[in-house]
């Protein structure tokens, strides 16, 4: 465990320690180069903070990917394989790297702490701080 960094600027670099899953309202996959990747990444932090604090987002977050890499990740578990079998898998199109965030401090804070992604329960969406921009 690394110590925790203080975003006090409206302004972060964020490097993913583990992928971003962005679906959009057909669970279909969105990249980064995408003209609604901003749309749904804004749509996943406000909901992220509303069941996290009661309230949303306080203004609408600004994201530039820098370096992004895709990564497809593979998954089962017990209820996928007694419904479909043993050689079904779940396949997930992530994207991980850096990307430049920005908007309210106290929100950024929060969304490094609990994470950015669709599937956070199973681990997606982890960030670390690489830069904070003043």
């Amino acid at each position: 465990m690394g110590d925790e960094r203080k975003i006090t600027s409206p302004t972060v670099v964020f490097r993913t320690l583990s992928p971003l899953l962005v679906e959009d309202e057909n669970k279909s996959p969105i990249a980064p180069d995408d003209k609604n990747y901003e749309k749904h990444i804004n749509y996943l932090a406000n909901t992220i903070l509303y069941e996290y604090r009661g309230t949303g987002l306080s203004r609408p977050l600004a994201m530039q990917p820098i370096r992004f890499k895709k990564m497809v990740i593979k998954e089962s578990n017990r209820q996928f394989v007694e419904k479909y079998g043993e050689q079904q898998h779940l396949y997930f199109t992530t994207y991980h790297g850096l990307f430049k965030m920005s908007g309210d401090p106290a929100d950024l804070q929060l969304i490094y702490q609990l994470g950015l992604s669709k599937r956070r329960n199973q681990g997606f969406g982890m960030l670390e701080v690489e830069e904070v921009k003043e």
